[in-house]
């Protein structure tokens, strides 16, 4: 509420199930509105899903805990989005969301992060697909460690 008040925004009146009131929801849209002051719906709707990763202060990364959290973060997907998922491996479906263009880097650590939540893929390097529109990467990545992705965890 204090950050709807320092923002200049409005909201019903809060009652059981506000977003607004749940602290993980609360530190996600704190730290977008740091990031992209001019972040729109589509941005806020897509920190109700996934885990979510900040690689850059232009790159965010939500990666999907489950089939019906990859599918909503899949129907949230913009067309300048890249969508990150392993080739021949069950496991994480991930959005990169970048204002401007992702650098190589960029790509390669959401890949490695996609890669820690992808079965097997601790073990050894596996391939992902990247697409952006109709544009599409082949990145062979391993795991980053369980201390490199809480550092980066929003």
């Amino acid at each position: 509420m204090k950050l709807a008040e320092e923002r200049g925004l409005t909201y019903p009146s809060p009652a059981g199930g506000c977003l607004l009131a749940d602290p993980i929801f609360a530190k996600r849209m704190r730290e977008l509105l740091d990031h992209d002051p001019n972040a729109g719906l589509n941005d806020v709707e897509l920190l109700r899903w996934g885990r979510h990763f900040r690689l850059s202060p232009e790159s965010k990364l939500v990666v999907g805990r489950n089939e019906r959290e990859n599918a909503k973060i899949q129907a949230l997907a913009l067309p300048e989005d890249w969508l990150i998922k392993a080739v021949e491996r069950p496991g994480a479906l991930s959005l990169l969301r970048t204002r401007g263009e992702a650098t190589d880097e960029i790509l390669e650590k959401a890949a490695r992060i996609t890669a820690f939540y992808t079965d097997g893929a601790k073990e050894r390097p596996v391939t992902f697909a990247l697409r952006r529109g109709g544009e599409t990467k082949t990145i062979i990545a391993s795991s980053l460690s369980a201390e490199e992705i809480e550092a980066l965890r929003i």
